[in-house]
């Protein structure tokens, strides 16, 4: 694997944040290979979630959710989310609290039912995700992207995780697996692949990711075959722009965009402006950087 170290700053007035401690202790919930809800003594991957994000035992199939959830999934099983929560535009209830799940090599997936919905969102709290694979996310439309993952003022950790064919679609779309608003995300020993953001907007992309602020930390891992650009015009097939074939970053707020991206690898991503990435607006002289760099 080759392996390149790169940053990109882009800075807008300096924003100070104070995140609370999280609690010392956390609440374990063992979820069975079972999604759907039915009050049948065997704890579920929604009314597991439900649980955790209401701290309280909504399912007394699982246990009362507390501060910090950690659950564990059964190894190796596929889940697959036959629609959305109610209400939302994603597959699972959104996240605004704590919590840690450690998938065991389990993958998370959206039933191909012609519904439209993302994997996750976030908004808020802190959510870590280890050992998993989400796939088959649909952000449609008016969704504007992050087809597994939405995450908005909140920190993300995802660690030993596969983000793959994941699809964002619809008139302006960022994000085709994560997109990132005023957030802090780090991904670890994790590959992104195979992942699209299809737009009418030339100015939209990011085929793995979008980021809108914050601070974007990528580690050991890899973005690979992800695919940015505009919906297919037959009459005039390359005509097409877009930004950011793996990455898309852009600095918005007042505490500007911060994006790390050390000994991982970026290759064989599509995208008619930027293929690796775009950043917007342009950094400042100085501001990015690379050192040992093999981009394909």
């Amino acid at each position: 694997m080759s392996r390149s170290r790169s940053s990109i700053f882009l800075f807008a007035p300096f924003l100070l944040s104070v995140l609370a401690a999280a609690p010392a202790h956390a609440v374990e919930i063992s979820v069975g290979p079972f999604v759907v809800i039915d009050p049948d003594g065997r704890c579920s991957l929604l009314e597991a979630l439900e649980n955790a994000e209401q701290d309280d035992e909504i399912y007394p199939d699982c246990p009362a959710g507390a501060r910090l959830d950690r659950l564990v999934l059964t190894a190796d099983h596929e889940y697959v989310l036959e629609g959305p929560w109610p209400g939302t535009s994603s597959g699972t209830p959104i996240l605004t609290g704590d919590l840690e799940i450690v998938g065991n090599g389990a993958v998370i997936h959206r039933f191909n039912s012609g519904a439209e919905y993302r994997l996750f969102e976030i908004r808020g709290g802190s959510v870590k995700l280890d050992g998993l694979t989400l796939s088959g996310g649909l952000s449609f439309g008016s969704m504007t992207g992050g087809a597994a993952v939405l995450v908005d003022s909140a920190d993300l950790t995802i660690r030993n995780s596969t983000l793959v064919d994941n699809t964002a679609v619809g008139p302006a779309v960022f994000g085709g697996a994560i997109r990132m608003d005023a957030s802090t995300v780090l991904i670890e020993d994790s590959v992104i692949e195979g992942n699209t953001a299809f737009t009418e907007n030339p100015e939209t992309g990011g085929g793995g990711i979008a980021q809108f602020d914050g601070q974007l930390t990528i580690r050991r891992s890899a973005l690979l075959d992800n695919w940015a650009d505009l919906n297919c015009n037959e009459s005039s097939p390359d005509s097409a722009a877009s930004t950011g074939g793996a990455l898309r970053v852009e600095a918005i707020g007042p505490g500007g965009a911060q994006t790390f991206i050390e000994d991982s690898t970026l290759s064989r991503n599509i995208g008619r402006l930027g293929v690796r990435f775009m950043s917007w607006p342009t950094p400042t002289p100085g501001s990015r950087g690379f050192r040992t760099c093999s981009f394909r």
